[in-house]
């Protein structure tokens, strides 16, 4: 499917995902200057409930909330930085490997599939914004379920597709050599 695709196209596209995922990084990085204490965002995206997402709120304090509803917005950016490296890497693989049927098929479709990651990364966003835009008061266990289960299928979709692209690459170095 990718094979009539410029390859220098493709490369240009994975470096431009790159610099705009870099980019992110470091904002949100400068951005994040009070200690996060105990737990981080990753702990909120996996609450699941209300009663924990509110404890881990109040243990970080109002300032601490604020930042992270900040570092949540900027979040939108980087999720398009890290979804069209995704995609863009997985398509170089498959040209990098297009003479394995099996990793061909494979890489197209985790190249498409990549692109979920960031459609759930922007579900479980509109969550946590809801879920700390409501700090502190009434936490609706619905945000809290759905951000979780949005963070999960977000992670999962993009460690496999870092899987494939490993698979991809490996192969490329192992059938060059011979």
């Amino acid at each position: 499917m990718f094979k009539k695709l410029n390859l220098r196209a493709i490369i240009l596209m994975a470096i431009i995902s790159l610099a705009v995922f870099i980019a992110f990084s470091v904002v949100i990085t400068a951005t994040r200057t009070l200690p996060v204490p105990i737990y981080n965002i990753v702990d909120l995206e996996f609450a699941w409930t209300a009663d924990r997402a509110n404890q881990i709120m109040q243990t970080w304090g109002l300032a601490v909330v604020a930042q992270e509803l900040l570092i949540t917005y900027l979040d939108f950016g980087y999720l398009i930085g890290y979804g069209a490296m995704a995609f863009w890497l997985l398509v170089l693989g498959t040209r990098i490997v297009s003479k394995n049927e099996r990793l061909v098929k494979a890489g197209t479709i985790f190249a498409w599939l990549s692109i979920v990651s960031p459609i759930m990364d922007v579900i479980e966003n509109v969550n946590l914004v809801s879920m700390m835009a409501s700090f502190p008061g009434f936490l609706d266990t619905a945000s809290t379920l759905a951000a979780s289960v949005c963070a999960s299928i977000k992670f999962g979709v993009l460690f496999l597709s870092i899987g494939v692209f490993a698979v991809e690459i490996l192969f490329a170095l192992i059938t060059r050599r011979r």
